[in-house]
């Protein structure tokens, strides 16, 4: 006897005690030794506990104030939920029909490249950076956290920490503006940490000590400044 191609859908049934259950019905038609039908034969598997897990997952997936989404090997996004569109704008069509490098900065792309190809080759992304282009022509700084499963999928768990990269910035500038005020003040600067160890150390304290910026610091100014 030969069988046809099986046909498979999961449907809910019933049970006796009014509960609800689901069951993967797979029906195949049994032909005799002449070609002709001959009986259906059906088999179900009660997969009731799996689907229950899937409706958890998706529940998580959709509430999940974090950008989550699910990724082939293939450079597309196969699932996003709505924190993508609510953050970046795109909707959902749009963020999985197209590559995901597309929405990446053109000055990202290539660290973003190579460090796709790292978390491919079974590898785990945590705490990578790159601009995100957002609907309205915009970039946002997006942080990746990226796991590679056995089942050739990619599961990644995203955040915007724009905010947190123009405060980082922001800090940086101040710095710079603080460095140089130092470096060309015309009084003696000199910096220490709570245990009296030099941090700063200006060209008119090299001036005035005699000591070079290499020497004063990481030492204790007790130690420069011992009486004779």
């Amino acid at each position: 006897a030969g069988d046809i191609p099986s046909c498979t859908l999961e449907k809910r049934y019933r049970h006796a005690d009014g509960r609800i259950i689901w069951g993967l019905l797979t029906v195949s038609l049994s032909r005799d030794a002449r070609g002709r039908p001959e009986c259906l034969i059906a088999q179900l598997v009660d997969i009731t506990q799996q689907k229950s897990a899937e409706a958890d997952r998706d529940a998580f997936f959709a509430l999940s104030a974090d950008l989550l989404a699910i990724a082939g090997t293939d450079g597309y996004l196969a699932q996003v939920n709505p924190a993508w569109t609510e953050t970046l704008g795109w909707t959902a069509d749009e963020l999985t029909k197209q590559p995901f490098i597309a929405f990446v900065h053109p000055d990202d792309l290539a660290p973003t490249l190579a460090e796709a190809e790292r978390i491919y080759r079974g590898g785990v992304a945590r705490g990578f950076r790159n601009r995100y282009r957002h609907a309205d022509g915009s970039y946002l700084w997006l942080e990746w956290s990226v796991h590679a499963a056995g089942d050739g999928l990619l599961y990644c768990s995203v955040r915007d920490v724009s905010r947190q990269v123009e405060n980082e910035e922001g800090l940086r500038r101040q710095e710079r503006k603080i460095r140089l005020l130092i470096d060309h003040a015309n009084d003696a600067f000199v910096g220490m940490d709570d245990e009296g160890v030099i941090t700063e150390w200006n060209k008119q304290a090299e001036a005035m000590f005699g000591w070079s910026v290499q020497e004063a610091l990481g030492r204790p100014m007790a130690e420069l400044m011992a009486p004779v």
